[in-house]
């Protein structure tokens, strides 16, 4: 492996923090050749990190093996300032960058307001939250992606970069792997096989994944009504992965492919000690299920020319969801305690959800190192969103004197279609050799409407099975622009730093609840409004040490206004999206690698973070000041892989990371106001992770231990205000998880 640019170095510090570098490590060198470059596609085009005016993480599939990491969750876990609540695979895990959220730090059973992140497969906008296979590398981008990544992308942007077809090669590899949770009764198991075909060489490739993960659970649902059930958050998830690949010439190149994945999960990944008495059991009356059913096809066609670059990416997504949860101690608690007088009162909830997006994106580049570089693009997307959600009470009727055999005690019936237009585009001019200037905007236009219809017929006294909904039309439409500038000066070869203003933004739209009938809304509860970020950074990529030694870092500033909140209703308690006030973050982030000889690589990472109200928040109980919940002030990780010879064809690589984060509120933290009593303070924590992998020509033989100490971490909370002493939950981590893993290559 050869050196190839000093300033390449800052690719491996972007990736220290995932426990690992995303460069492979120079193990069988014979001279020692440093830190190596990497690639990215953050800014739509090819571009070396050291490159990029703005802080992005990078880390490859081996990196992300060595550190075991499988899921959004983990990767939350070890990359500072990006931070994901790990609720479970049953739902999809709250996620912020650089301290952009206020919601409360628990999962989203329904409502939400579509999240301060942005998540890709590579050209793609993601609608659940899939498990990595076949991926190339992740790339996290700090701060706001506006001008490039449209909607959404307010605290920043997580791309998942896929293996595409290989036309010159043919691969096969599988392996099998099983695991043990700690609590959990079972073995987990997972198999996966991983093949490229060059049916016609140069021009036609097949590449096929496919993985199938069944993970026990260890969470206990000891006061289900019907019977106690064990490990009942059990995940069984299959994934395939097709795609095809035809170069029409040197120049035009097409790739087709479709994602599935199937994923059925037991229960929440939740616990109510409390009442239980076990750090390991909920305390609902139902058991929790959910079933997701993903697609995804994809189709890009790129032309190539000397100096221009033409990419059109069409993709077409789909999310069927159906779940169930225990409504019991919201009613009775929330809604009203009337149901309370039925001795026998429960209640639970089944929502179905099915979700589309289209999307076609049409970009023309013009690439010319020497002065100017530019990108221009249209965007289009339609995104049609339905979902129901009905809510039983067994025996309610009949305690009521009712003739009601279906006990449906609530019913919505709700649909959104969005449509997004944009013209957006990126330049950079080259003032000199060391300077250059970039600009970017984003001109849009989001059109979206919705209609829902609500009904309760128990309490409208509605026997057999009769409704009467009330329903509703909603409409919005926002026109709006946002830009970036940037200013890139490379000090020496080894030294370089940046300033950056970008801007950022999030929809608005309708709540689409009913205009009057059953239940009375207010005219803040019908629709809410859009909210945006301005960001201002300054950051730098540095080596030293002939290359041994790399450290980067950014400051920033975040201003937000007319925040978006996810809320209910002041009747009903029906979920909605609510604004609330402005609110400023602020932080450092620094990362380094170290590579002080042939094959060994130590890492370390480090974010600071403080989001706070810069206005009275009466949605949130929150005031001026007031610190918002689930952001960790500080997050760091230090890890260290090694990788030698150890004879006879055998080789080894050898990992070990820390990973803490420090203490959070679940809710605003009020200074000045009354604290809210859900506002709870969830500990900070370290999580280990170790890994050993012997490989031998073809053959690999991997160990690995996640959570080696077996840290108990509670990292979200829904709190008994809303829910009552039954049916509060605490989040908790995973369990120690310790495994070996086989592969072979053919």
């Amino acid at each position: 492996m050869k050196f190839q640019n000093r300033r390449s170095s800052m690719a491996v510090v972007i990736s220290g923090i995932l426990g690992s570098s995303s460069f492979s490590s120079p193990v069988m060198a014979e001279e020692f050749a440093g830190i190596e470059r990497i690639q990215v596609t953050a800014s739509r085009r090819l571009t070396s990190v050291e490159d990029l005016p703005y802080n992005i993480s990078v880390s490859d599939s081996d990196s992300l093996a060595k550190a075991g990491i499988t899921d959004q969750a983990e990767l939350g876990l070890t990359i500072p300032g990006l931070t994901v609540v790990d609720t479970g695979a049953r739902n999809d895990s709250p996620m912020m960058i650089r301290g952009l959220s206020v919601d409360e730090l628990s999962a989203n059973d329904g409502g939400g307001n579509g999240g301060t992140v942005s998540v890709y497969i590579n050209d793609t906008p993601m609608l659940v939250d899939l498990s990595l296979l076949d991926i190339n590398r992740v790339e996290v981008l700090r701060g706001p992606q506006g001008t490039l990544y449209g909607a959404g992308s307010l605290g920043g942007t997580l791309k998942y970069i896929l293996n595409q077809p290989e036309l010159d090669e043919n691969s096969l590899s599988v392996s099998s792997r099983l695991s043990h949770i700690d609590h959990s009764s079972g073995l987990s198991q997972e198999y996966q096989a991983i093949g490229n075909l060059a049916v016609i060489e140069d021009k036609l490739a097949i590449r096929l994944a496919y993985n199938w993960t069944e993970d026990q659970g260890f969470i206990d649902y000891t006061e289900v009504l019907s019977d106690p059930q064990q490990d009942v958050n059990k995940e069984n998830t299959k994934n395939i992965k097709l795609a095809l690949a035809y170069s029409f010439n040197d120049e035009i190149l097409a790739t087709l492919t479709h994602i599935q994945q199937q994923q059925k999960v037991g229960g929440r990944q939740a616990v109510n000690s409390e009442f239980t008495g076990s750090k390991f059991a909920n305390a609902a009356r139902f058991i929790e299920p959910a079933d997701k059913d993903v697609t995804m096809d994809t189709l890009e066609i790129s032309w190539q020319g000397d100096a221009y670059r033409i990419v059109s990416s069409s993709s077409y997504s789909q999310l069927k969801d159906l779940g169930q949860r225990d409504q019991t101690d919201l009613l009775t608690t929330s809604i009203w305690p009337g149901y309370g007088d039925y001795e026998d009162f429960r209640a639970y909830t089944r929502d179905t959800t099915d979700n589309s997006n289209f999307v076609q994106e049409l970009r023309l580049q013009y690439d010319d190192s020497d002065l100017i570089n530019w990108t221009v693009g249209l965007y289009y997307a339609n995104e049609d969103n339905n979902g129901q959600s009905i809510e039983f009470t067994p025996g309610y009727p009949e305690y009521l004197g009712l003739e009601r055999p279906d006990n449906i005690e609530y019913y919505s019936d709700a649909s959104e279609k969005v449509i997004e237009k944009a013209l957006f585009g990126e330049l950079t001019w080259f003032v000199t050799d060391d300077w250059n200037l970039t600009l970017g905007a984003r001109f849009f236009d989001l059109e979206q409407s919705s209609y829902q219809c609500l009904d309760f017929p128990i309490d409208e006294g509605m026997a057999g099975d009769e409704f009467s909904f009330e329903c509703s039309n909603g409409a919005g439409s926002n026109q709006d622009s946002i830009f970036k500038f940037s200013s890139f000066y490379e000090v020496t070869d080894d030294f370089n730093f940046y300033l950056t203003m970008s801007e950022g933004f999030r929809r608005g739209g309708s709540n689409g609840v009913p205009e009057g009938g059953q239940v009375d809304f207010t005219e803040d509860e019908k629709s809410f409004d859009p909210d945006s970020v301005t960001n201002y950074e300054l950051g730098w990529h540095a080596t030293m040490f002939d290359n041994s030694l790399a450290i980067n870092g950014s400051l920033y500033h975040i201003d937000w206004t007319d925040l978006q909140l996810s809320g209910k209703t002041s009747e009903g308690a029906i979920p909605i999206t609510v604004n609330g006030g402005s609110a400023t973050s602020q932080g450092l982030e620094l990362e380094s690698v170290w590579v002080p000889i042939s094959g060994l690589q130590i890492t370390a990472g480090y974010a600071y973070t403080r989001t706070k109200l810069s206005e009275d928040a009466p949605s949130l109980d929150g005031f001026n000041g007031d610190h918002v919940p689930g952001v960790p002030t500080h997050e760091g990780s230090i890890t260290a892989s090694f990788e030698h010879s150890l004879g006879h064809d055998w080789n080894a690589q050898w990992f070990a990371g820390l990973f803490m984060k420090s203490s959070v509120t679940t809710r605003v933290n009020s200074l000045v106001g009354t604290k809210n009593e859900d506002n709870q303070t969830l500990a900070g924590f370290g999580i280990v992770n170790s890994s050993v992998k012997f490989t031998k020509n073809q053959w690999g033989l991997r160990l690995f231990a996640n959570n080696l100490l077996n840290k108990y971490a509670i990292v979200g909370a829904r709190g008994k205000r809303d829910y009552g002493e039954q049916g509060q939950l605490l989040f908790i981590n995973k369990p120690r998880t310790v495994g070996v893993e086989l592969s072979y290559q053919f």
